[in-house]
């Protein structure tokens, strides 16, 4: 009897005791996840704020994250000379994984922000980022290495191998000091220039006849969320999307039927085969890469999308913003740097006379609607060259 007693009392025990181990890795992930919720939610406030409110509550100083949070403060300095400010936000996280260490944990997920800009008239999204963040656990929780693959902290990163963790932090301390300094002046250059309210000559005149402005929008706030499964995508994808954008614009996809867009892609129809074509496999040169892109469409043809180029070769400020209109194309590069990003514009607020007027969507990283003066910092400011391609009508095959 002692000994039937002794072993249900054993077996109760251990029961309990694995409760208590699941209950509390359940209150480790929940405490965990509300970290990392609070850490995004201060992040993006910083936004509305303007002011840098989130390194020293939630980092502990490293590389990545001193790095991290010079790149943060740019932005905010950005949003703020601009005066393009988030007036909201909302954010999504996907977990992946969780890897335990011994007083550290490396989680891996995507990161969603759908986001208004104080003064626009339309919603904006960042879509679907993978981050890895390290956070140490004790005495509490801190970030303490971050890693987020953004194809746009790439020239920021690879200015002095940041990245490496075997540069002495006051040596990096001192040099993103000075590229803050450098930054900064860059964007100071951009607000005076953004100001001006220059009206766009009258030989910008659009035809548009078969080609929809509006099909070729709806297409991108539809698929630069969330890839369409009916395509490819490649690591650089800007140039593909663009082209489904204007192969959409066209007409070639259905919004009411994914069987008759899968036929639409299969037949080629609205595209030119072996040209400038599409589908899951993979595109043509001219489909996909920002150069060819440009130099097909505004070379006149009897088949196949036809495009006026505008601002080649010149810096932005040459393209006054009221010439901009929706449907319309921009490519971007640094001077003396080939074209490397092609953008597909979706808003427009009022008349478009100033930059921070214009929105566009893009992928890799994928953003809709966001504010095209961000795209002008990001390839160099005043050094920043933009062109537009200008679709018209034109005559298919298929």
């Amino acid at each position: 009897m002692k000994k039937s007693l002794s072993i249900f009392l054993t077996i109760v025990l251990i029961i309990f005791s694995f409760k208590e181990i699941i209950y509390g890795s359940q209150t480790l992930d929940t405490k965990l996840k509300n970290f990392i919720e609070s850490y995004f939610n201060s992040y993006f406030e910083d936004y509305i704020n303007l002011t840098e409110d989130t390194y020293n509550k939630y980092t502990k100083e490293s590389n990545s994250t001193l790095i991290y949070n010079t790149i943060h403060k740019n932005k905010i300095y950005l949003y703020k000379t601009l005066n393009t400010p988030f007036e909201s936000f909302n954010i999504n996280i996907v977990y992946k994984n969780i890897y335990t260490k011994k007083n550290t944990i490396d989680i891996d997920f995507l990161l969603s922000v759908s986001y208004k800009y104080k003064n626009a008239t339309c919603q904006s999204n960042l879509c679907n980022i993978p981050y890895r963040l390290e956070i140490i656990r004790e005495p509490e929780l801190k970030i303490c290495n971050i890693e987020r693959i953004f194809s746009e902290d790439e020239s920021f990163l690879y200015s002095m191998d940041l990245r490496s963790e075997d540069i002495p932090i006051e040596t990096l301390k001192n040099y993103l000091d000075k590229l803050e300094i450098k930054e900064q002046k860059q964007i100071d250059n951009i607000i005076d220039i953004s100001k001006e309210n220059v009206r766009s000559n009258s030989e910008l005149t659009r035809e548009y006849s078969n080609y929809s402005p509006d099909k070729g929008i709806l297409y991108a706030k539809t698929f630069s969320k969330s890839y369409n499964p009916l395509f490819y995508s490649a690591p650089g994808d800007c140039s593909n999307f663009v082209s489904q954008c204007i192969w959409a614009a066209y007409g070639g996809y259905d919004f009411s039927s994914t069987e008759t867009s899968y036929e639409n892609i299969r037949k080629k129809y609205r595209m030119v085969p072996g040209s400038w074509h599409g589908n899951e496999g993979g595109g043509t040169i001219n489909w996909e890469s920002v150069e060819n892109l440009y130099n097909y469409l505004c070379k006149e043809k009897t088949i196949g999308p036809n495009g006026v180029g505008l601002n080649n070769k010149k810096t932005y400020e040459s393209l006054s913003p009221s010439s901009i209109n929706l449907g319309d194309v921009l490519q971007f590069g640094s001077i003396n740097k080939r074209y490397s990003h092609s953008v597909y514009v979706t808003h427009i607020n009022g008349n478009g006379s100033k930059y921070s007027d214009i929105y566009i969507s893009q992928h890799t990283a994928d953003l809709y609607n966001r504010n095209l003066l961000e795209l002008i910092y990001l390839f160099g400011g005043t050094d920043c060259n933009m062109r537009c391609i200008k679709l018209k009508n034109s005559n298919f095959s298929k």
